[in-house]
């Protein structure tokens, strides 16, 4: 018997002495599950635990029972624990959890992935800092960190950062919810900007964005996309840019504008445009309404007006306020643009007239398959829109639900007539139906899209 677990129940006295002389005695049991029991006593049980030989997992309502255990398998090394998991979340821990866990780790060259989650202030600095002492020595290959909520403060950001200068091994740290202060923050970001082995990091600040740089002027195969940019400055940006000009791999980015001027908005547009394999790109969240993101954003689109970046189907935008002068830039690129087959404007805060100057745009260009404008505040200017599909049959799928809830009736109209001419479109959502007239033009639309005709010219009803 290699594994031995138990449903609900009370083990009184004589059950926890029983299953303590089972402990001590027996020499093939690798785990225990009693996560479902309950312990009158345990103090002989944590006794035999410190004593094992064999067990590598003690599953208990008592979290303490299998650090113990935990703290037994690092110091006999044993092979079998790679993955090391431990929760502290009751004052009933050690006052020194931290101290005592780095004490096991000191000899121990097999834990490749240590993850500790405290509820309790009981890791602390000291923890930290033992911790730290110990992975510096360099015996232990461990490849993930996590210490999340171990209240390490400045001080462990700070042994961490000077662990990070010669660490070799470690690709993946969390340290998040820890108030690493802002001094420690700026002494890992220092040193993360020389680490060539960390492929993620994880923390409150947003010390991620530095080592996905990396990764990127690494060019490693592994590294195809970069969806974190929280807090990506012009100054992170110019070091994005400089690593995405020779990446070879990473075909979708997500940029977060919150932070960004022209001068790194048009770094990273020229930068993708000299690289060439970028996919997909998504910009997130900013007020584009400040004139030097608008001059960035009005760069990008001349790139696509002027089809420059050739490998780019996917362009989202959303939750920006993107203003007149901006979609009159894209409006014009999608005249000429013939790279862009998904294009995505939601939350956008785009009106009537927006959506009039698209329409237009769009009856030039022969490639846009998707055009998703959700949440906006348009509702008559999809007339444009259906006009446009009379005369252009390449959108497949359009999406405008709309932040008012359900256009005037004469979108319906609209949309209907369209339908009779248009063979393209296979998918039209134009948000929620609320009255009688609207569901029974709805009703139309839908047997218009489910008509046999349209089905074989776009190959089949989907």
């Amino acid at each position: 018997v290699t594994h031995l677990s138990a449903s609900k129940g009370t083990l009184r006295a004589q059950g926890t002495e029983a299953l303590t002389m089972l402990i001590r005695s027996n020499t093939t049991l690798a785990s225990v599950d009693l996560g479902a029991c309950v312990f009158e006593t345990t103090d002989a049980l944590r006794a035999a635990l410190k004593e094992n030989t064999t067990l590598t997992k003690f599953v208990a309502r008592d979290e303490r029972l299998n650090f113990i255990l935990q703290l037994n398998c690092l110091k006999r090394n044993d092979p079998r624990l790679v993955k090391l998991e431990l929760t502290i979340k009751d004052d009933n821990f050690p006052a020194d959890s931290g101290v005592l866990l780095a004490d096991a780790l000191k000899e121990n060259t097999c834990v490749k992935s240590l993850s500790c989650f405290a509820s309790q202030p009981l890791f602390g600095v000291a923890g930290a800092l033992a911790l730290m002492d110990v992975l510096k020595a360099n015996k232990l290959p461990l490849r993930v960190l996590r210490l999340i909520n171990c209240t390490i403060g400045a001080a462990g950001a700070l042994a961490l950062a000077n662990l990070l200068k010669t660490n070799t091994t470690l690709c993946f740290i969390d340290v998040t919810r820890n108030n690493l202060t802002s001094a420690g923050v700026a002494a890992i970001s220092k040193v993360l900007w020389n680490n060539n082995t960390l492929t993620k990091f994880e923390a409150d600040a947003c010390l991620n964005v530095i080592v996905q740089i990396k990764c990127v002027g690494r060019n490693e195969c592994t590294v195809t996309s970069v969806l974190d940019t929280r807090g990506l400055s012009d100054a992170c940006a110019f070091h994005l840019a400089e690593g995405l000009s020779r990446n070879t791999f990473v075909t979708h980015l997500r940029l977060d504008l919150q932070h960004l001027t022209d001068v790194g908005l048009i770094g990273l547009t020229n930068a993708i445009a000299s690289g060439r394999v970028l996919r997909k790109l998504d910009l997130v969240g900013s007020e584009v309404q400040q004139p030097e993101v608008q001059k960035g954003l009005i760069h990008l689109f001349c790139k696509l007006g002027e089809n420059t970046i050739p490998t780019l189907g996917t362009l989202s935008i959303t939750d920006s306020t993107l203003g007149d002068r901006v979609i009159t830039s894209l409006a014009e690129a999608l005249k000429t643009n013939t790279t862009l087959e998904k294009l995505t404007l939601d939350s956008c805060e785009l009106d009537d007239a927006h959506v009039v100057a698209l329409a237009t745009a769009l009856e030039y260009n022969s490639t846009l398959r998707t055009l998703w404008m959700r949440e906006n505040m348009f509702s008559s200017g999809v007339i444009a829109l259906a006009h446009t599909l009379q005369v252009s049959m390449t959108l497949t799928d359009l999406d405008l639900h709309s932040r008012d809830g359900v256009p005037p009736i004469e979108v319906f109209d609209a949309m209907v007539e369209a339908l009779k001419v248009n063979t393209s479109l296979r998918k039209l959502d134009l948000g929620v139906c609320y009255t009688y007239q609207a569901y029974k033009k709805l009703d139309e639309i839908n047997a218009l899209l489910r008509d046999p005709v349209r089905q074989a010219a776009a190959g089949g009803w989907n």
